[in-house]
């Protein structure tokens, strides 16, 4: 269950940038929290973040993604990207001299029956090798015990102090970690059982789902007869007019073969199959009729392509991140998937999904509280802010849409004059249009005017 996440120094990012799904003390939409009374606190089930295109909504994600990636992979992850990574800051020249840092704060535990644990987890990189690392445990009703703090060292054995919580093996496990690998890693690959717990959590909650949606879906489609037929159930509910969905393997033609392998890359075996998907669509009068992936619309492609995440999310109580989750679908089919996250008869495991958006339809506080909102903004200097509806503690009966939409929060775009030119290519005017100078008026984090 994450708590919050801060980053720096990463893309976007270049001061310290947090967001919490810690719940504020608003007594509403007392469904959309999940309660985690050992630690003193109220969790949010789901968030939305609304910001002006390229203004760092989808950078806060790769920055989830990217700490995972390292826990996941190691150094391998260095090793299989071309260049500098993680990517810095790119406006400023001492950006490169400085650490991407990932701290994460989160509630694990060992299995489904085990106790539950607060973690705090906090990684440093500098040119490819880990710079700072610590961890720290807090069991429930219990107070803080700092398992491991990492310094920067040149070769192993890493320089790492331990404290007296930390069971097992753990100091030799020193002498098989380098600079550019996470202990945390370490520490799960070779099978320490304590420090395996919070490694697995950011494993499988720091995935980049949004890359594998169609493949995770399918996979399970192909594998598991309950999600085909629940699956199925679903898009016929769902009103795109599909009564089944169906995985089958074909058996690639040498033309498909070539477009799709690099000639060097061209498999030597034969036949090559691949999988395919297809709908059965009714039609009116007659039997029905199955159609190929590619001539479904975008919004039933992605709505597809999101069952396999959504179902295992809410099957184990995992996090789900979801890249502008309204594209090409319908408000009221984004709210439903919302709302399923928001029901504790539906997400009995504590599963979490946060979205970016520009659906302002779903702006409303009847479906998010204001502590689930959340924008993102460019700063002159390029850096992106991230900050809560709630700082701005707007009125119960405001029009959250509307007030949005007029600058009132920030996280739209200021757009000037946007010359298209004539029709015959001509420019017209010079000069055009000055588009008058938008600011918003904040006083002490409360917006001065509400509608």
């Amino acid at each position: 269950m994450l708590l919050d996440f801060q980053v720096e120094n990463f893309r976007s990012y270049h001061s310290p940038k947090l967001f919490s799904l810690v719940a504020s003390r608003q007594e509403e939409l007392p469904e959309n929290l999940m309660d985690a009374k050992d630690f003193g606190l109220r969790v949010l089930r789901s968030a939305a973040i609304y910001g002006a295109n390229a203004s760092g909504k989808t950078n806060l994600f790769h920055a989830i993604w990217a700490l995972g990636s390292m826990i996941r992979m190691g150094p391998d992850v260095f090793r299989s990207r071309a260049g500098l990574w993680p990517p810095v800051f790119a406006l400023t020249a001492s950006a490169t001299q400085n650490p991407t840092r990932f701290e994460i704060n989160f509630l694990a535990r060992d299995g489904h029956e085990g106790a539950w644990t607060r973690y705090e987890y906090h990684i440093g990189v500098l040119g490819g090798r880990v710079v700072e690392e610590w961890l720290n445990a807090y069991p429930a009703g219990g107070k803080r015990q700092r398992w491991f703090v990492r310094e920067p060292a040149d070769s192993v054995p890493a320089n790492i102090k331990f404290s007296k919580y930390v069971k097992g093996a753990h100091k030799k496990l020193k002498d098989v970690t380098p600079p550019e690998m996470p202990f945390l890693f370490a520490a799960q690959r070779f099978g320490n059982p304590q420090l395996s717990i919070p490694a697995k959590w950011i494993q499988r909650n720091c995935e980049n789902q949004f890359e594998l949606v169609l493949r995770g879906t399918t996979a399970q489609l192909d594998g598991d007869p309950s999600f085909n037929a629940w699956v199925s159930e679903f898009m016929r509910h769902a009103d795109v007019g599909i009564q089944e969905a169906r995985v089958e393997l074909h058996e690639m033609s040498p033309e498909e073969i070539a477009s799709t392998y690099p000639p060097r890359h061209l498999p030597s075996f034969q036949p090559i199959y691949q999988e395919r998907v297809s709908f059965l669509h009714a039609r009116e009068g007659g039997t029905p009729i199955r159609l190929e992936w590619g001539v479904e619309s975008e919004g039933t492609r992605r709505l597809f392509g999101l069952l396999g995440p959504l179902r295992i999310a809410l099957r184990d109580g995992l996090l789900l991140l979801v890249d502008e989750m309204s594209a090409s679908m319908h408000p009221l089919l984004t709210q439903r998937l919302i709302e399923a996250f928001h029901d504790p008869k539906v997400n009995t495991k504590g599963a979490q999904l946060v979205l970016t958006t520009q659906d302002v339809s779903l702006l409303r506080g009847d479906l998010f509280r204001r502590d689930q909102v959340w924008f993102t903004e460019k700063s002159p200097a390029g850096e992106t802010n991230l900050f809560s509806l709630h700082a701005f503690q707007p009125r119960n009966d405001a029009s959250l849409e509307k007030n949005y939409l007029a600058g009132r929060y920030g996280g739209i775009p200021f757009l000037g004059t946007l010359n298209f030119g004539s029709a015959d290519g001509e420019k017209e005017g010079q000069e055009g249009r000055k588009a008058k100078p938008r600011t918003r008026k904040i006083n002490k984090g409360v917006a001065e005017t509400e509608s």
